[in-house]
Parts: C-alpha cells; sequence; structure tokens
C-alpha cells in the first residue's frame, strides 16, 4: 500500500532564508564534485535551499514523521549513541536528528560525510547556531574507516544517486561501519518503468516546466535575496543537471538489502509531490545482521 504523508508539527523550521545566501556563496569556493556530479557540483549546492524556500526538492521535510519517530527510538535506547549521515546537500538530515536528541534527551555523537566542502561548512554553520557539537569528514563513503563504529547510519535518498551495483557498495560498506544490530535509516526513490541501472533525466519539457514554476514562486516571496530571474536560471541548471537510479519495487528494495547482510524492519511506499512530477519514495529501516 502507498501512503501519503501529513506535514503537521513534525515538520521542523529551518533558518533557509538566512542560510541560502551563505550557502550559495560557499559553493563559490568550495564546490569541486560529489556523488551528483564528480567534477563541478555547483549547480546542485548553490541552488538547493533556494530551491528548498520552494519546496521543489526532496528532502527530510518531505518524511517528517518517517525520520523523526525512527531517530527518536534508536537514541532512546542507549545513552549515548553515534549516528552517521552520510552524503548531505545541507544541514536538513543534521536538523532531524538534533531536534530528535532534543525530544528525547539524549546524548548523540554525529559525524557527517560529505565528498564535497559545501554541505560540511553550512552544517557547521546550522550547528553553531543551534549549539550543538558535530565532526564532518570530507571523504567519499567507500573510503570511510571507523569500523563497527556507529548505532545508526541515516541518510534521505543517497543511494538513488547510485546505480545497481554502488548501491550495494554502499550498503555493505555502511554494515562495516555499523556496530552488532545497527540501524540504517533511508529512503529511496522508486519508478516501476525505470531499467535497471538506468539513470533518470528530466525531459526538456520537465526542465522548462520546472524552471518556470520556481520563477512563479520566487515572485511571491518578498523576503527572498535573489530576482525571479537567477531562481529560474538556478533551477533550470538543476533540472538539467540532476539524475538519479530510482529502484523499480518493494521486492528489489528488500532484496537489495538482505543481499548485503541486513534485515529489514520497516519497508513502505509513500508519495511525495515529487521534483518533476508527483513520486514515490521508498521509506526504509534495515538492521545489519
Amino acid at each position: 500500500m502507498t501512503r501519503i504523508p501529513i506535514l503537521s508539527e513534525l515538520t521542523l523550521e529551518e533558518p533557509l532564508m538566512k542560510s541560502a545566501p551563505i550557502m550559495s556563496a560557499l559553493s563559490d569556493f568550495f564546490c569541486n564534485g560529489d556523488h551528483v556530479d564528480r567534477d563541478n557540483c555547483s549547480w546542485y549546492h548553490k541552488a538547493w535551499q533556494y530551491l528548498r524556500i520552494l519546496d521543489l526538492v526532496s528532502t527530510p521535510t518531505w518524511h517528517p514523521r518517517f525520520y523523526l519517530e525512527s531517530l527518536k527510538k534508536i537514541l532512546m535506547k542507549d545513552e549515548n549513541i553515534n549516528v552517521l549521515i552520510s552524503g548531505a546537500a545541507d544541514y536538513s538530515m543534521l536538523a532531524y536528528v538534533i531536534h530528535a536528541c532534543s525530544q528525547v534527551g539524549a546524548i548523540c555523537n554525529i559525524v557527517l560525510l560529505d565528498l564535497c566542502e559545501t554541505p560540511l561548512q553550512i552544517s557547521k554553520w546550522y550547528a553553531a547556531e543551534v549549539d550543538f557539537p558535530i565532526s564532518t569528514e570530507k571523504i567519499d563513503i567507500l573510503s570511510y574507516d571507523r569500523l563497527n563504529f556507529f548505532d545508526c547510519v541515516v541518510t534521505d535518498a543517497f543511494l538513488t544517486r547510485f546505480n545497481q551495483q554502488d548501491k550495494k557498495n554502499v550498503l555493505e560498506k555502511w554494515r562495516d561501519l555499523l556496530k552488532y544490530n545497527g540501524i540504517v535509516i533511508t529512503t529511496l526513490r522508486l519508478d516501476p518503468e525505470i531499467r535497471q541501472n538506468e539513470s533518470e533525466n528530466a525531459t526538456y519539457q520537465e526542465v522548462e516546466q520546472f524552471s518556470n514554476k520556481a520563477a512563479k514562486l520566487a515572485k511571491m516571496l518578498h523576503d527572498i535575496d535573489v530576482k525571479p530571474i537567477e531562481v529560474e536560471n538556478l533551477a533550470r541548471e538543476y533540472a538539467k543537471n540532476i539524475r538519479s537510479y530510482p529502484v523499480r519495487n518493494i521486492e528489489e528494495t528488500i532484496n537489495l538489502f538482505n543481499e548485503t547482510g541486513y534485515i529489514i524492519e520497516f519497508c513502505e511506499e509513500v508519495k511525495v509531490k515529487g521534483e518533476m512530477n508527483e513520486t514515490t519514495y521508498i521509506e526504509v529501516i534495515a538492521r545489519k545482521r
């Protein structure tokens, strides 16, 4: 069964109006490639928080209950929990982990990994704003080596950046990093029409519709620090360049986790508004065997 999430008080307040221009500026200095673009990811990180302000891109805010409730269950199990955020477009997932900690009064050691320095820097900025210590590492997840250290790996749609074999490689690495019975909490984009290992790209028409929508929404905002035409251009570059490798169904997802050493504890389809079109994601909680 596919459900539709209801946004509620679980949707966090994030200082996006304040941080978007900071992140945009950071991208000019720090973006030199990551998992979305190995050569130059500035088109991604420069646009990201402006598109978030307009609610046009997929983030943990499209799965608020799933992430907060799942994280709180993990954090309540021990006095001191080690959490790995593996891949982060910005500080959104960090905000959910920190909020879950405050909800249950947990002590949590957070390590945030990314190939690009831009999301790490904006996450440090956010952590300072809310006075919560974190550690960051600019490294490919496949090269990270703190084996059997983490109680939980959490990330939003990170696996969708990889083809089938690389998804397995990432899952196996997460398994190595997790303690016995450690948990993965994540989402994957679903598209039953896609062929395995085929990336999904926006059509010309979808690119134009997306950028035009961004411009119209930007015109309605008086507090945003960039002109609608700039938002339109940022949105167009984002839509032209973004690509993903969805899974085709729940069965494929379950098999993917089982084959890499996990037991599925929760796996459910959920419809969200999507970036170019309405989209289905799979929310997954898996335990290391």
